[in-house]
């Protein structure tokens, strides 16, 4: 109902900034979809530039019309767009210092404007987490061409960065999503050496079990 979503809105706002104007605009825009009300609380408590919410349109069907009206916007820099294709690429969040060891010097540099444009959308500012599955979803589908490329990248990572517990874990999920090089290269490093490694790690035994059986 109107009266929980503002009395939500009430609760979640940072005290600071809640005010009737805004618990008003919000409610309006989100329409009672309870992601996009996330979103907007999100974007809300993270923006420091008053209630300047003229980017969200008001939501009249799925999510998806949100992220598309999004979606121009994040395509004016094509190092963000790298970057978002990498980030929905990932097995599961990591810290953000991390993926900057992936990142070309150009994508770096796209890296802070990029995130804060879509930090409502991010599960926590320090993580890659994405918060909801859709958006990761629309972000693959939306760079579906990069998918290869991406993945020997992130192949690549994880084979040079074995002091981080990710890229041990995913070394043979992405090898097995790249080239044909790369998937022979999967075989030969899915040994009893690496499942020891991952065992140690405390790796989910589905997941373990998962990239063996893909091998």
């Amino acid at each position: 109902s109107d009266e929980a979503t503002s009395a939500y809105c009430w609760q979640e706002i940072v005290k600071d900034r809640v005010t009737p104007a805004l618990v008003a605009r919000i409610c309006e825009k989100a329409q009672g979809h309870p992601l996009y009300l996330r979103y907007l609380i999100e974007y809300a408590n993270s923006n420091t530039e008053g209630d300047a919410l003229d980017d969200f349109p008001t939501l009249t069907g799925t999510i998806e019309q949100y992220y598309d009206s999004l979606w121009p916007r994040l395509l004016e820099d094509a190092e963000a767009i790298h970057l978002l294709a990498i980030m929905a690429r990932l097995r599961w969040g990591m810290r953000t210092s991390d993926l900057l060891k992936v990142l070309t010097p150009a994508e770096q540099t796209a890296f802070i404007p990029t995130l804060s444009r879509i930090r409502h959308l991010l599960l926590s500012p320090d993580t890659t987490t994405i918060y909801h599955p859709s958006f990761t979803e629309f972000l693959i589908s939306k760079t579906a061409d990069l998918e290869a490329i991406v993945q020997k990248r992130l192949a690549e990572f994880c084979a040079g960065e074995s002091a981080l517990d990710y890229c041990v874990l995913n070394v043979v999920f992405h090898l097995i999503r790249s080239d044909d090089a790369d998937r022979s290269r999967a075989v030969a490093v899915c040994n009893q050496n690496w499942v020891d490694k991952c065992v140690e790690l405390g790796v989910e035994p589905d997941t373990l079990l998962f990239d063996i059986k893909a091998t």
